[in-house]
């Protein structure tokens, strides 16, 4: 599937306490990765390594053309499958992780330096709904892409936790009034 990638990218800083410095390159103000408003392409790998192990990495574009640097998080399972295990009031852990080459959305095979392979196991779009605070927490909406074009909506919240990594949770949009109003300004889903 062409050539191999080889270490992703790194975009911005990132503060000591994990929250993406909002001043970096890419970013624009309180929404800390620049994630445009519009559907960005999606994706989420599973990453075998070696030695036999495997994590998931969350993949996000901040442009509808996917060719800018994906935000990127590691997750220890596929998002639906962590958010669908929590109880109310839980939080799943997310790492945020180097960003990674714009190729990566498309990419299947070997990762360059024996570092493992990758395969996607899921897709879709995202976007930038709102921000949640002042520490850096945002709403995101995403579209999974589904076999046979079928489609599921997902709002997420990503919030900044004091040990540098990220705590997610899907979102009610029911909660406040600001999010029902955004919930209303939702594009229609783009066929991929």
């Amino acid at each position: 599937m062409g050539e191999k990638p080889s270490h992703p990218v790194a975009t911005g800083p990132v503060t000591p306490a994990g929250a993406p410095d909002p001043g970096g390159p890419g970013r624009r103000g309180a929404n800390p990765w620049g994630i445009s408003p519009r559907p960005c392409p999606m994706v989420e790998l599973r990453h075998e390594l070696p030695g036999g192990s495997h994590h998931f990495d969350w993949l996000l574009g901040r442009d509808p053309a996917g060719e800018s640097p994906l935000v990127s998080f590691r997750l220890e399972r596929p998002l639906r499958e962590l958010l669908e295990a929590l109880s109310e009031g839980q939080t799943a852990d997310a790492q945020q992780i180097q960003d990674h080459r714009p190729k990566y959305l498309t990419y299947e095979g070997p990762i360059s330096a024996d570092r493992g392979h990758v395969r996607r196991v899921a897709s879709g779009t995202v976007h930038h709904v709102e921000v949640l605070d002042q520490r850096g927490g945002v709403v995101l909406q995403i579209i999974w892409h589904g076999p046979g074009g079928g489609q599921q909506r997902q709002r997420v919240a990503l919030e900044p936790r004091r040990d540098g990594r990220w705590s997610v949770r899907e979102f009610d949009a029911s909660t406040t009034e600001s999010d029902a109003e955004a919930g209303s300004q939702w594009p229609a889903a783009e066929g991929r």
